[in-house]
Parts: C-alpha cells; structure tokens; sequence
C-alpha cells in the first residue's frame, strides 16, 4: 500500500511527502487513532493543534481519538453520516487557510 501510493504519486507527478503513512505502517488502520498518531508524531506536532479533513465516519472518529480537530466534508456522501465531526462542510473549496504570524488561521464557511 505504501508502495501503491509513492507509485500514484509518481505518476501524478506530485512529490511524495516526507511523512506518509499507510495501512502497511501501522498495526491498527482507522477507525483507531493509530494513522493519525503517527503522522502527527512525524510531522512534530502536538495533536490539539491539528485540523483533519475526513470525508468518512472511520477517518474523523480515527482524527479525534487521536486528539485532533476533525473538520467532516461532506462531498462524497450525507452530511449526518459525519455527524461526530468538529465541523462539517460541503466541499473542501470552502475552506480558507490563511498564513499568519503565529500559525494558520482556517475559515469555515458559515453553516
């Protein structure tokens, strides 16, 4: 899988991140905390000041047990099967993500 992945990134011409984590790295895929953990630890951040974009129930209760903000976008399915989201919105285009000073600031739009 993470072959699969380095392998589409190519192919996209896109780089590879340096932290990347598949189901082949880690012992418990979502919707445990495990994939999230371990980006966040690679990344050297602390959890409560990470956003995570979920499309899927398993991905955003995965994001919060790992302590993270789980923001729900609701363009591949209902918006109540992402019900346990932080947040929910309609399409990840409505986002704004401005660089300041002191870190990120993320606008959601209004629901």
């Amino acid at each position: 899988r993470h072959r699969t992945a380095t392998n589409r990134l190519r192919h996209t011409g896109l780089p590879i991140p340096p932290v990347l984590v598949t189901a082949d790295d880690v012992q418990h895929g979502k919707p445990a905390p495990d994939p999230y953990r371990q980006a966040i630890a690679g990344l050297g951040f602390d959890p409560s000041d990470c956003v995570v974009f979920e499309d899927a129930p398993a991905g955003v209760a995965s994001a919060q047990a790992a302590g993270a903000f789980a923001i729900g976008i609701a363009s591949t399915g209902q918006p109540e099967h992402l019900a346990r989201a932080d947040a929910v919105i309609p399409r990840l285009a409505d986002v704004h993500i401005a660089v300041e000073r002191d870190g990120l600031v993320v606008t959601l739009p209004i629901q």
